[in-house]
């Protein structure tokens, strides 16, 4: 699960960048809505279930994961993605649709708004990554020996 969860952020972050010019049109104007708002403005194209999916198919094949590893993973996954979103919902949904605004425009915050971005995210990254780890200490006990040392790897690339 070491790689799994970031790259559904970066996933997420990429599927926004995709949406229409009109579902991510005028910034400004945008920048006042309310949670639920940006919500549906990113969920609008951005399917969370199905990359979830997705990626604990990705980690079954990577580790060779048995039936009964692959359906825990499967729910540690949707639960502590899900759990994560819905904590930090007041963050996560304005600024991934923030930074998809920008994004497709290809343009760059100002700085004003970058300053108000850049610690959120960093926050965001900080948090995920803590929850990320937490994570892998109790996935690893499903492990056999042979994926510990794939797993080992793989945590060890987190670190760098």
């Amino acid at each position: 699960m070491s790689h799994e969860i970031t790259k559904l952020l970066l996933i997420a972050g990429w599927a926004v960048g995709a949406a229409s010019p009109s579902v991510l049109a005028e910034p400004e104007r945008r920048s006042g809505e309310k949670v639920d708002e940006a919500k549906k403005v990113v969920e609008g194209f951005w399917e969370p279930s199905a990359i979830l999916k997705i990626a604990t198919r990705n980690l079954a094949r990577r580790y060779s994961l048995n039936e009964e590893q692959a359906a825990f993973t499967d729910r540690m996954m949707t639960e502590r993605v899900n759990r994560f979103i819905e904590e930090h919902q007041a963050e996560v949904w304005p600024l991934l649709r923030d930074l998809a605004i920008h994004q497709r425009s290809g343009s760059v915050p100002d700085a004003d708004k970058a300053a108000a971005l850049g610690p959120v995210a960093l926050k965001i990254v900080r948090e995920a990554k803590e929850e990320i780890l937490r994570s892998n200490e109790e996935w690893r006990e499903i492990l056999t020996a042979d994926q510990k040392k794939l797993h080992d790897w793989d945590l060890s690339e987190m670190q760098h």
